[in-house]
């Protein structure tokens, strides 16, 4: 089963060149393929995708640009986008029953801290419990109007 969303009416495309990532919620019950399909995509095997993996509660994705490969492993800068597709991955010889629930589509160019703008300074970090396996509080000793994310 195949969910197409053509981005504009007609044979128009939308104009991607200021974003970089795309972002929605899904719950889906088997694998599904995101390809992103630009205007110039004339053959359907150099299309641009991802794999979302099975969720069976409703998880938000922010998936950049160059996480979209062709079936060689390429990436594309992309400046425009005719259509998403939202692709349930079977293997065509067994049927099964799913659920594919997608909202809240859109573009986005998530903001980055610079390097060079940030200011380090020697400072205690302390988190909690410690040792831990899966998950930990850090507590940074000064207050900060930055928010950090830490990426395993």
């Amino acid at each position: 089963m195949n969910l197409f969303w053509h981005l504009l009416p007609g044979d128009q495309t939308l104009d991607v060149s200021n974003y970089n990532t795309i972002q929605f919620e899904i719950n889906n019950y088997m694998p599904i393929e995101v390809v992103l399909v630009p205007e110039n995509l004339s053959v359907w095997n150099s299309r641009l995708l991802t794999i979302v993996a099975i969720n069976n509660t409703k998880i938000a994705y922010k998936i950049p640009f160059e996480d979209f490969v062709d079936a060689n492993g390429n990436t594309l800068k992309l400046e425009d986008i005719k259509t998403i597709v939202f692709s349930v991955k079977g293997n065509y010889t067994n049927f099964k029953n799913f659920n594919l629930e997608v909202s809240n589509v859109s573009f986005v160019t998530p903001e980055v801290l610079a390097i060079d703008v940030m200011i380090f300074e020697k400072t205690k970090v302390i988190n909690y419990p410690n040792p831990f396996s899966n998950a930990t509080t850090i507590k940074l000793v000064n207050e900060t109007q930055y928010i950090i994310r830490l990426k395993s």
